[in-house]
């Protein structure tokens, strides 16, 4: 019975021992954070092993992820897991269309966070690109012609639209003397036309009248514009200025735009109308 006991004793005083003892060493792993001085004296095993290699093991976990977990392999497997492109396209649809339904304008979101005077800073990295590009490009070709600057495929694409924009132009006049302005405008054109005949032009618009003239020569007008051989006659005079300004250096078109105003001007012909754009 004693030898039990005794057994029984040494049992209880081994476990509480050993508890003690984990218990402290696990303290001391962790406990305390920062060392602990007695005056200029540092009290044994302060800090403790892990705070005192705090940036030994961030450094070594750190490697861990990126060697191990965070490889490039891994995240491109994963970018490409169907599941995964399903989900990221479905959270970017959501929130773009968020963002869209806010009556708010992109100006004021950057401003939200914290990005001031976008626009006079967007306005003066854009003066400043456009300056430069256009500096290089009027250094590299201003001594070419037209025709030597671009490629074979760029010209006849370019002379491929002449008749788009032949159709164009008779269509925008076709449209204008149709109208109550292109009306009220052949009308100006006859008077000035009469008076510039003296006594003749009198006695036309007397006996004629000038609504009568309108109503004559406003169908004769659309008519002749309708016609085929408005078509070819503009065509063929686009296709000879077309011609004319292949053979065009660089510099006489440079000159002729005023390159100084142009610069100038840039950024005001690219207007960031995005800033005003609401969702």
């Amino acid at each position: 019975m004693n030898a039990f006991v005794l057994l029984l004793f040494m049992m209880v005083i081994g476990a509480v021992i050993g508890g003690f003892t984990n218990s402290l060493a696990i303290k001391m792993l962790f406990r305390p954070y920062r060392p602990i001085y007695i005056g200029n004296f540092r009290i044994p095993f302060t800090p403790g092993l892990i705070p005192k290699r705090r940036a030994e093991l961030a450094s070594q976990l750190g490697k861990l992820v990126i060697d191990h977990l965070l490889t490039p392999e891994l995240l491109q497997k994963r970018f490409l897991e169907k599941g995964f492109k399903h989900d990221l396209e479905h959270y970017i649809r959501r929130e773009l269309k968020v963002f869209l339904e806010k009556e708010e304008s992109i100006s004021s979101l950057l401003d939200k966070l914290g990005i001031e005077n976008v626009e006079n800073r967007v306005t003066i990295i854009l003066h400043s690109f456009i300056s430069e590009k256009l500096e290089d490009i009027i250094r590299v070709y201003q001594d070419q012609s037209i025709k030597e600057s671009l490629s074979e495929e760029t010209l006849m694409s370019l002379e491929a639209q002449l008749p788009k924009l032949t159709t164009f132009i008779l269509q925008k006049a076709e449209e204008f003397f149709a109208s109550s302005e292109g009306k009220e405008k052949v009308g100006t054109m006859i008077d000035d036309f009469l008076k510039e005949r003296g006594m003749l032009g009198n006695m036309i618009g007397m006996f004629l009248g000038n609504s009568s003239l309108i109503e004559k020569v406003q169908p004769e007008i659309i008519k002749f514009i309708r016609h085929e051989g408005t078509f070819d006659l503009l065509s063929n005079v686009l296709t000879k200025e077309w011609q004319t300004l292949q053979e065009k250096e660089w510099r006489e078109l440079v000159f002729e735009l005023d390159t100084e105003t142009l610069i100038k001007k840039s950024p005001h012909l690219l207007q960031i109308k995005f800033l005003s754009i609401h969702g």
